[in-house]
């Protein structure tokens, strides 16, 4: 936040829009590295106790890893998209809130583009399609991107709102911060002039005529 305090919203959201990504992304730092990687582990550890019954069965191993690979994949998208998204809008911002929409929408339909051909250029949809016991065919790749755009997006969606609401109580105790130390400058150069006052009253005490003189 401290490095576009200078700026104005709109001289941000009015920026071309690979400009606009490009600064998003180069004031990303380790703490949404972090937010990532936890939302990724947490992840993994949902797709593993899904499967971990089923580790005897061939082709198991092969879905676990390609899982933890859309995981990456579906995170890393969604991070990049939001942070371009809402780069320039304050917190409680009401385009702030159109912009968070439009990065899970967006985050889940090209995670989905790239996770389902990735899937099925691997056959990994088949080794999925049998473990859950399906017996019809496989649906269309398009359908097949449109029903993960859902999915994905809802897992988008549970990462961009963590995220807001760490940014929002990140942004709130700044401002707290700041305001304490706005009051204590007051106070300070407040006591700063008290002190000032009272040693040149003193220093005309000392200095003027000596009595009976």
């Amino acid at each position: 936040m401290s490095a576009v305090a200078g700026l104005k919203a709109s001289d941000l959201v009015e920026r071309p829009l690979p400009s606009r990504c490009l600064e998003a992304w180069t004031h990303l730092n380790r703490h949404h590295l972090l937010g990532v990687t936890l939302a990724i582990l947490l992840m993994t550890v949902v797709d593993i106790s899904s499967v971990a019954d089923k580790f005897g069965r061939p082709g198991v191993m092969k879905l676990a890893a390609f899982d933890l690979c859309a995981t990456v994949v579906l995170f890393s998208i969604t991070l990049l998209v939001w942070s371009a998204a809402v780069y320039g809008h304050a917190p409680g911002d009401s385009r702030r809130v159109r912009a968070v929409a439009f990065s899970v929408a967006i985050s889940g339909l090209l995670a989905a583009a790239a996770i389902v051909p990735m899937y099925a250029a691997f056959g990994v949809h088949e080794i999925a399609w049998d473990l859950m016991g399906k017996k019809k065919e496989l649906p269309p790749m398009w359908l097949a991107i449109a029903g993960n755009t859902v999915h994905l997006g809802v897992f988008s969606f549970l990462f961009v709102l963590v995220a807001e609401v760490l940014q929002r109580r990140a942004s709130t105790t700044a401002a707290v911060r700041a305001a304490r130390r706005t009051r204590m400058s007051s106070y300070s150069s407040r006591v700063r002039a008290t002190n000032a006052g009272r040693c040149s009253s003193l220093s005309s005490e000392c200095t003027g005529p000596l009595p009976g003189a």
